[in-house]
């Protein structure tokens, strides 16, 4: 299905530039994630001899434009992959592998490569801020960074499925990420169901990974490389195993409130969703955390007096939201 595009989506000229410069340089992916990792570890050490940044508009305008690039995406993916779906089945919309040729989708699905770099810019927060930095912001991020790019050279008809649930689980999340920087605080409710959308993104992940693979064990045609099927599986069972931890600890084996509990301020970010005794911001992002203070005792924002914090991730996020899909 060709979707009527704007001048820009249609324009051939700067698609192919683009395509070809992911195409060229994807391994520069594997660059940036080994950069990321050293840049914001050493950041973190810098900030040791410095008082936190709060940052509050600027987290919640960064966050807040990231929703609704995401939702631009949502908006520009579903017809596609309704239509393949409606029009073809189910193993059209997963092995058909000509989309990605098709002017606005193509568009879009550059773009989402592109804005797996941007969205390191995440971390950049947590650090300034002297927030928790857990295994699973950090993981989600590079992890999703190089299969992007790697899986944009290899033209994985499965990409279809991972980009239009990345692009929708992340409209949201990046929405609740702007409201919480501006001290919203949503009910229980909306933050469990937006743990659950995150999580249902990692089952969906999965699912093709073993529909792909019986598949192919059948002789049928498939356009997805038994490589990018491996790598595919092994990413989003690490995040399923891990959103599920952070859904049990969050919402049905939480950690003991203190009877007495002090006060705090500035809330804490990451990937997935849980507030008030848990926060995190879970992933495509796979990104989350909840904060449990030196005492024992949850408490869900993190204590300006700089008393010692025990962070445990739960969604990159993560992955309550985990902050990547």
């Amino acid at each position: 299905m060709n979707i009527t595009g704007t001048w820009l989506e249609n324009s051939v000229e700067m698609n192919n530039q683009i395509s070809r410069f992911l195409d060229d340089y994807w391994y520069l992916s594997i660059y940036s994630a080994v950069l990321y990792v050293i840049t914001i570890f050493a950041g973190r050490r810098f900030m040791q001899a410095y008082s936190r940044f709060d940052l509050t508009y600027t987290l919640a305008a960064w966050s807040g434009l990231l929703a609704v690039f995401s939702a631009l995406g949502t908006i520009r993916f579903i017809p596609n992959m309704y239509y393949s779906i409606t029009e073809h089945g189910l193993h059209d919309s997963v092995c058909n592998a000509k989309w990605p040729y098709m002017p606005v989708v193509a568009f879009w699905t550059s773009l989402f490569s592109i804005s797996k770099i941007i969205e390191l810019g995440d971390t950049v927060f947590i650090v300034l801020r002297k927030q928790p930095l857990i295994f699973l912001h950090w993981y989600h991020h590079i992890t999703v960074l190089i299969y992007t790019w790697y899986s944009y050279t290899d033209r994985a008809s499965s990409g279809r499925w991972f980009i239009t649930m990345n692009y929708a689980v992340h409209s949201v999340m990046y929405a609740y990420y702007a409201m919480r920087a501006l001290k919203y605080r949503a009910p229980k409710w909306v933050r469990m169901g937006i743990t659950m959308f995150q999580l249902s993104q990692m089952v969906v992940g999965v699912t093709i990974g073993i529909y792909v693979y019986k598949l192919k064990q059948s002789n049928v045609p498939c356009g997805v490389s038994d490589n990018n099927m491996r790598l595919s599986f092994l990413m989003y069972f690490s995040y399923f195993l891990l959103f599920v931890k952070f859904f049990y600890d969050a919402y049905i084996n939480p950690p003991q409130r203190p009877s007495n509990p002090k006060p705090s301020a500035t809330s804490n970010l990451s990937n997935g969703v849980a507030h008030s005794e848990l926060k995190t911001n879970g992933l495509s992002n796979g990104n989350g955390y909840m904060t449990k203070p030196s005492n024992g005792h949850l408490n869900g924002n993190t204590q300006v007096n700089g008393s010692a914090n025990k962070h445990t991730e739960g969604n990159g996020h993560g992955n309550d939201l985990r902050r990547r899909n």
